[in-house]
């Protein structure tokens, strides 16, 4: 294959993993405009003049003073963009009640459509391509794989486990349903060369990062299964100012803000802010106009295989199958981000590897059915993961658990 053909092959593996690589893509933009203020509805039928309805893949709402709406309507667009295509979009932009029109295209773009589109002012999208370059950063790594975990348990143990620990006898209360859901973790496996500034050496130190490929949190120990550090936030939300000042910090171990401001640029309350940040997730600290870099997320991550070497479970390749009451979420935490953040930290990575760990999550119904909850059981130990109800709870996850979770009666029919 050409380098060409091999761009547009990584291109459709993105995009054709069915409704999921779009699924994929809306998160990410969903993503980005809540972090604006945005309110964002999927799948939003809108009437325009004339009675006429079009659907949106997202509609952004945004308020920013009393008395002003922001209104802005998502489309994908899955094939080559045409001056056909931005002809009727204009369309839509003149008879619908949004303020712009946002053309999401996940292929080719005719380079006449594409200045029409501007002229009219009609924006046009390419998230494809960052994506992209996201998933070919990692798979362009050497040793790059998937895998997962079988269960070690069944799901009617499982079961059990769910009505023991959350007193199924009170009235009112049952487990209504149930999945097995695969949790994407991001296992970055790196040789960090360790400043010390007040001994002037370096040591070389041979460690793992792993991130919950969903938010992007610090996967830590819980016992006898795995959590997540709240504290330290999420480890997605670095932006690239933040890399970059933390890649000035770990050169020489220290760093005056003077020296932080000649190489980025960033000044005053602004690098303050930041340098905050980066404290508060435990990678730098502050003493007065000096920063210092830490490593001790490195102490503080669990790298799941120690619990599967124990328990003697099984460790398959690839991505685990999809079917009834099972389900594989996707990851949504960019994976580059993590490779940038251990490689700002004077790292050098040998291995990415995107695993699948296995739980089962129970929908627990409440005063007969009017509050639910879920409860979370370790695939692998048997033990309630409850810090992981921060991932599962996200409202697009539980809607998913929600709508593929098959009835208490079926569950043993479907996890054998």
């Amino acid at each position: 294959m050409t380098e060409a053909e091999v761009v547009e092959h990584d291109r459709k593996q993105v995009i054709d993993k069915s409704t999921n690589g779009v699924d994929y893509i809306l998160s990410w933009i969903t993503l980005r405009l809540n972090k604006m203020g945005f309110e964002v509805k999927r799948k939003y039928i809108i009437e325009g003049e004339g009675g006429v309805h079009h659907t949106l893949d997202l509609l952004a709402l945004a308020s920013p003073i009393p008395g002003l709406e922001i209104r802005i309507g998502f489309v994908v667009h899955r094939e080559i963009l045409t001056i056909n295509d931005v002809e009727r979009f204009i369309a839509w932009r003149n008879e619908l009640p949004v303020d712009k029109i946002a053309l999401i295209v996940l292929s080719d773009i005719d380079p006449e459509a594409y200045e029409l589109a501007k002229h009219y002012g009609i924006d046009i999208i390419r998230p494809v391509e960052e994506l992209k370059l996201d998933l070919s950063k990692a798979k362009s790594y050497k040793f790059f794989s998937e895998e997962y975990f079988k269960p070690k348990i069944n799901v009617n143990d499982a079961i059990e486990l769910m009505k023991k620990g959350h007193s199924i006898l009170r009235r009112r209360r049952k487990i209504s349903s149930c999945a097995l859901v695969y949790l994407p973790l991001i296992v970055i496996e790196a040789q960090i060369s360790e400043t010390d500034p007040f001994k002037t050496e370096t040591r070389l130190v041979n460690t793992k990062l792993v991130f919950d490929g969903v938010q992007g949190y610090l996967v830590t120990r819980e016992g006898e299964t795995i959590g997540i550090d709240e504290v330290l936030g999420k480890f997605s939300d670095l932006s690239e100012e933040a890399i970059n000042i933390l890649r000035v910090i770990s050169k020489e171990g220290t760093a005056t803000l003077n020296d932080i401001e000649e190489a980025v640029g960033v000044l005053g309350e602004k690098l303050r802010a930041i340098l905050g940040r980066l404290a508060e997730k435990s990678l730098i600290d502050l003493f007065g106009d000096m920063a210092e870099i830490r490593y001790s997320i490195l102490a503080k991550t669990f790298d799941p295989l120690e619990l599967v070497h124990t328990i003697r479970a099984e460790i398959l390749k690839g991505v685990p199958d999809k079917s009834r009451g099972i389900i594989v979420l996707e990851p949504k935490a960019f994976i580059s981000k993590f490779i940038e953040l251990v490689e700002a930290l004077n790292g050098h990575i040998e291995k990415v590897t995107i695993v699948y760990y296995p739980l089962y999550v129970g929908l627990l119904e409440e005063n007969n059915g009017k509050q639910q909850k879920l409860v979370i059981i370790d695939g692998l130990t048997g033990v309630e993961s409850k810090s992981l109800y921060k991932i599962l709870g996200e409202i697009e996850i539980l809607r998913t658990i929600e709508n593929e979770s098959i009835s208490i009666g079926e569950c043993g029919r479907y996890h054998r």
